[in-house]
């Protein structure tokens, strides 16, 4: 969908800040699954891993508008979900 009014796209606009947050929520995440496969690959961590790399925004963009009092829930997927959800500062 695209936005036709420029005051609508002026509405959609983040600032500056809160776009690096979002950046480095992204590569927080990576990292954390890069972790968990290196963990796996070498039989340190038991079970599956069923990784998230790839997906990172997903989680991030759809936590950016969740308030802090609100709850998510998760598959078999969800590391990218929990780290994303993690309190913010106000």
């Amino acid at each position: 969908m695209t936005i036709a009014s420029g005051e609508a796209a002026e509405q959609n606009t983040l600032p500056a800040d809160r776009w690096m947050n979002s950046y480095r929520q992204m590569v927080r995440i990576r990292l954390f699954e890069d972790q968990v496969n290196e963990l796996y690959k070498r039989g340190i961590m038991p079970g599956l891993a069923h990784l998230y790399s790839g997906e990172e925004a997903i989680a991030v963009g759809v936590c950016e508008a969740l308030n802090r009092e609100d709850y998510i829930t998760s598959t078999h997927r969800g590391h990218g979900h929990c780290l994303a959800k993690e309190p913010r500062p106000t």
